[in-house]
C-alpha cells in the first residue's frame, strides 16, 4: 500500500527543492528571504537547505541536480510556476518508468522486479489525458460562441446557466467538465469566473449522466431559460421536446428528469 509517490514527497521534492535553494542562493546571489518568495515557502523552511543537502540521498544526485539546475534556471528567467510544474512533474514521471524513483520503489515497497505498474498507468493515463483536453477545449470553444453571441444572453435563466461535456465512458460527475460558478451575463453578455474543470457542476452532471444511460450520443448539455418563445421556437426548429415539472429536492428532480426521458419516443 505504498505507492512511489510516497517516496516522491519524501525523498525527491525535499533535496530538489534544497538544490534549487543552493542555485539561487549561493551561485545566483538571491537572499533566503527572495528564494523563499520565489519558491511559495518559508523562509525558515529554506533556512533548512544545506541541512538537508548534508543527508544522504536516496536518489541519483546527478538526476536530482539536473531537475534542480533547470527548475533554478526557469524560475531565474521568470517562466512561470507552470513551467516549474512541467519541468518537477515531468522529470518525476520519467523516473517513475525505470528510473532512480522506480528503482527506490521496488526497493523500499519490496515490489517484483519485473513489476511494470507504472508504465500500465501511464499508457491508460495518456489516452484520458488526450480525451479530456478535448472535452476542455470543445467547452472552450463553446463559451467562445456564446460570448459572440448578444443574444443568448435572452436566453439565461435567473439562476444563471452552465455548459457541460462528458469525457467518452464518463460514469461519474468527474468525467464531466463545466463552468466553476456557472455561466453570467454581464453588460447584456454571457461571462464566466473561470476555466472550465471536471466536476466543477455537479447538478447537470447528473442529469447529463442520466441521458446518457439511455442516448449513447450525449455527450453535453446547456441550460437554457423556458418561456413560450423559447418553446415556440424550439418546436420551429422540429426538436424533440420533452415536459417534467422538477422538484426543488435534487434526487426527485433527477427522478422526474430520467423518467421524462424514458417516455420519449425520440431523443429529445
Amino acid at each position: 500500500m505504498r505507492p512511489p509517490c510516497e517516496y516522491v514527497v519524501r525523498y525527491y521534492l525535499p533535496q530538489v527543492r534544497a538544490r534549487v535553494v543552493k542555485y539561487l542562493v549561493e551561485e545566483g546571489g538571491l537572499k533566503l528571504a527572495e528564494a523563499a518568495r520565489l519558491l511559495s515557502v518559508s523562509p525558515s523552511a529554506v533556512s533548512k537547505y544545506k541541512r538537508i543537502l548534508g543527508e544522504e540521498s536516496r536518489l541519483d544526485p546527478e538526476f536530482l541536480d539536473r531537475v534542480a539546475r533547470e527548475v533554478a534556471k526557469a524560475i531565474e528567467g521568470r517562466e512561470g510556476a507552470c513551467r516549474v510544474v512541467e519541468i518537477i512533474c515531468g522529470y518525476c514521471s520519467r523516473s517513475k518508468l525505470g528510473g532512480s524513483i522506480c528503482k527506490l520503489h521496488r526497493e523500499e515497497a519490496e515490489l517484483p522486479r519485473d513489476c511494470r505498474s507504472c508504465f500500465r498507468v501511464y499508457s491508460r493515463v495518456e489516452e484520458e489525458v488526450g480525451e479530456r483536453t478535448r472535452v476542455l477545449e470543445c467547452l472552450r470553444r463553446g463559451l467562445e460562441i456564446l460570448e459572440s453571441s448578444p443574444e443568448f444572453s435572452e436566453l439565461v435563466p435567473e439562476v444563471r446557466t452552465n455548459l457541460v461535456m462528458a469525457a467518452e465512458g464518463a460514469d461519474s460527475v468527474y468525467d464531466i467538465a463545466g463552468f466553476p460558478g456557472r455561466i453570467t451575463v454581464v453588460k447584456g453578455r454571457v461571462r464566466t469566473l473561470a476555466e472550465p474543470e471536471f466536476g466543477a457542476s455537479k447538478f447537470m452532471a447528473s442529469l447529463l449522466l442520466a441521458a446518457m444511460k439511455k442516448y449513447e450520443s450525449a455527450r453535453a448539455m446547456l441550460c437554457i431559460k423556458y418561456d413560450e418563445l423559447v418553446d415556440s421556437a424550439l418546436r420551429d426548429l422540429g426538436l424533440e421536446i420533452v415536459y417534467f415539472r422538477g422538484r426543488r429536492r435534487r434526487k426527485e428532480y433527477l427522478e422526474e428528469f430520467s423518467t421524462a426521458l424514458e417516455r420519449a419516443e425520440r431523443e429529445p
